[in-house]
């Protein structure tokens, strides 16, 4: 339940180790609620571990938080839909086969891994590697980015949750690219 309202990598308010820390919670909300066996053996149930999940989800999507609704966003940030994939895919398909110089993969992994490059930094890229790549075909590629605005504009630089749509086009796309 609280995965699916607050799972995301930009902020992490639920860890792998949630578990553990509802644990703890539900343990301390029976010890507030003295539920205890003879020995003084604390008994947690099961309305302690939905008291506490029902807590944490109130505060989390409360007015002052909406960390709800920052997941929602974060999500549709960081993920092709199936038409932006197909679009995309199209695109560079034909862009890549109309010019016959496969450069578009190289160019968003080089971005991914800089952060950020000019123009004259990717030209340099494509001499180091022993290939010849224009100006006008870095412009191209890169142009192709910034229309399904996957980088920034001036130096690219891929935006922060595009770069996520960036990594999975390499991956789903593999040798189109």
């Amino acid at each position: 339940m609280l995965e699916e309202r607050f799972g995301n990598n930009h902020v992490p308010l639920v860890s792998k180790d949630v578990d553990k820390k509802l644990a703890k919670l539900a343990a301390a909300n029976a010890a507030l609620r003295a539920n205890y066996e003879s020995g003084w053996n604390l008994v947690v149930e099961r309305d302690d571990v939905l008291h506490v999940t029902q807590l944490i989800d109130r505060v989390y999507s409360g007015e002052g938080m909406r960390l709800d609704q920052f997941t929602g966003v974060v999500a549709k940030r960081t993920e092709l839909t199936e038409g932006e994939h197909h679009v995309i895919e199209t695109d560079v398909e034909i862009l890549e086969d109309k010019e016959n110089i496969p450069a578009f993969r190289a160019i968003v992994e080089e971005l991914l891994v800089r952060g950020s490059a000019q123009r004259s930094e990717l030209i340099a890229f494509f001499d180091e590697q022993g290939q010849d790549i224009s100006r006008k075909i870095i412009d191209g590629r890169v142009g192709l980015l910034k229309k399904h605005k996957l980088v920034l504009r001036g130096v690219y630089v891929p935006k922060t949750f595009n770069a996520f749509k960036v990594e999975r086009l390499i991956s789903e796309l593999g040798c189109a690219l």
